[in-house]
């Protein structure tokens, strides 16, 4: 049996283990010739053929639509069981065939399939839209094999920028580096209205009661931080001076913090509100009825939006499916995020249940949305000026996809 690949010499091996590691190493796969010996050859390479197509198929996505079927791709043991000259001559010609067949359908996958990166700063149901479009396919479908890595907001933008990311899902940085001068832009939201929470200890009834107290957020920079800031700032607070924030991890581990007495209240997240009041804390309010802003949005560099535009396209076509799909198959979209999260479905539901409000409908960016975000970051800073829309946010191939899914 030999493997031929993408500058890769020809690799001959006799061992079905050598088989399965070879491939995972030097996939894309331009696969598989066959050459048989005798029948003894054939029995031991039939099950390794299978693994091997197997996962040929899966990385490429190569389903019976694509003309191809894995049966068909095995070499049969009773073909071989009388692998004597003129049959081992038939075996060999059916081999190449085969050989040249899978390589056409898998070039074609090849070609279709761009591999992109997406970065996400945690595990929860405010990056839903993008598992769900990778989980139901809706990325697969249109050429795109993606990747969720988990990266913090406040280094996410220089992973754009040093390429090791394709796609950020980071609003606050992102429009905080627009707004300094980094070559980065929003392209779609997944998220237009804040699912936050603030929990607290029973005994406080109102913000101003958290005076002198300390409140756990995620990192500074990031948007529960801005968020929080915000909230405090409108109740007549000033935070670093009026009402203490700590960083204090993510969300399950500023539930721990606050057990611990070390913060007396936390910006979270559902179903943070569902754990904590087992522990007897209380939501004191919701922040998506407080500050009319945008939470998550998809963040890509000006490289990127040059470069690889139908790229860019796809991407948000495939996340503007998953946000349809969210709405329209809610049960569905609960199970995934059950599975994804680790989570019962009892919890899972009713976490979902709370955030679906939340959700952007077709990934529009208004210009409304977009002030209000430029204008939260310029009041954190000492920075005043008028910064346009257009440094900040890229919606050109958005609008694209939306009139292409019969949006607009």
């Amino acid at each position: 049996m030999v493997f031929l690949g993408p500058s890769l010499r020809l690799q001959p091996t006799n061992r079905p283990r050598e088989v399965s590691t070879f491939i995972k190493r030097h996939h894309p796969i331009v696969i598989v010739a066959f050459v048989f010996f005798s029948p003894g050859v054939v029995r031991r390479w039939n099950q390794a053929a299978k693994v091997a197509i197997g996962y040929a198929a899966r990385v490429y996505d190569l389903k019976p639509a694509d003309g191809v079927r894995q049966e068909s791709l095995v070499v049969k043991t009773s073909l071989a069981s009388k692998a004597d000259g003129h049959n081992a001559r038939l075996i060999f010609k059916v081999s190449l065939f085969l050989c040249a067949l899978l390589s056409t359908a898998t070039a074609r996958g090849l070609h279709a399939q761009d591999r992109i990166r997406i970065g996400i700063s945690t595990a929860s149901l405010g990056f839903l839209p993008t598992v769900v479009a990778e989980r139901k396919g809706f990325y697969a479908k249109l050429g795109l094999g993606t990747e969720h890595v988990l990266i913090a907001c406040a280094i996410a933008t220089n992973a754009l920028l040093s390429e090791d990311l394709d796609y950020a899902v980071c609003t606050g940085p992102g429009i905080s580096g627009a707004i300094k001068g980094l070559p980065i832009k929003l392209i779609m939201t997944t998220q237009d209205k804040l699912g936050y929470l603030l929990l607290v200890k029973p005994n406080v009834q109102t913000l101003t009661d958290l005076r002198s107290k300390t409140v756990g957020i995620s990192t500074f920079g990031s948007q529960a931080y801005l968020t929080t800031v915000t909230l405090f700032r409108r109740a007549g607070m000033e935070p670093g001076k009026d009402v203490n924030l700590l960083p204090a991890g993510d969300n399950a581990a500023r539930l721990a913090a606050m057990d611990a007495g070390k913060i007396d209240a936390s910006i979270l997240s559902s179903p943070f509100d569902i754990f904590g009041a087992k522990r007897g804390y209380k939501v004191l309010l919701w922040s998506r009825d407080q500050v009319p802003l945008t939470q998550n949005a998809i963040v890509v560099t000006d490289k990127k939006l040059k470069q690889s535009s139908d790229q860019v396209k796809r991407t948000i076509k495939g996340s503007i499916e998953a946000l349809k799909f969210i709405r329209e198959h809610q049960e569905e979209s609960v199970a995934i995020a059950s599975k994804w999260l680790r989570m019962d479905l009892v919890t899972a539901r009713a976490a979902f249940e709370n955030y679906l409000p939340c959700y952007s409908a077709d990934g529009s960016l208004t210009d409304q949305a977009l002030r209000d975000l430029i204008q939260y970051e310029l009041d954190r800073g000492t920075v005043k000026k008028d910064i346009p829309l257009t440094q900040v946010a890229s919606r050109d191939l958005l609008i694209q996809a939306q009139k292409e899914l019969n949006i607009r």
